[in-house]
């Protein structure tokens, strides 16, 4: 989904910048949905799984992967979809491009490549680099 998309003023204030740490402001799922979403709920916004725990803001189905004893395979591979744990990837409003940030993800993605088309497989979705242009 693209296009303009309105968020609220704590979650813009509190989103860290382009390749920082993680700080659950839940901003990016606010304005967009992953590929999982997608395939689960259709298109909307925000996205159906963003759910607040605490004070910090998550991934419903990770989280509800996680309870479930059966399922820790579906949760690590949502999480690689994701990419929990790697940082920021959300920009908003002409937020300045971390170039080293972007760098290092498609780095990892590369030396990674079997887990990650893996985690795809898994969820029975295609990584971008196996699309057709």
């Amino acid at each position: 989904m693209s296009g303009i998309a309105a968020a609220p003023k704590y979650m813009v204030a509190s989103k860290p910048a382009h390749g920082q740490p993680c700080n659950g402001c839940g901003l990016c799922c606010h304005i967009s949905q992953c590929k999982i979403s997608v395939a689960m709920f259709g298109p909307a916004r925000p996205c159906p799984a963003l759910v607040k725990v605490g004070e910090r803001y998550a991934c419903g189905i990770v989280t509800s992967l996680e309870e479930r004893s059966d399922a820790s395979l579906h949760a690590t591979a949502a999480k690689i979809i994701l990419g929990a744990g790697r940082g920021c990837d959300c920009r908003i409003n002409g937020e300045p491009v971390d170039h080293e940030f972007n760098r290092l993800w498609d780095l990892w993605e590369t030396e990674n490549w079997t887990e990650v088309r893996c985690a795809f497989r898994l969820w029975k979705l295609k990584h971008p680099m196996e699309e057709p242009a």
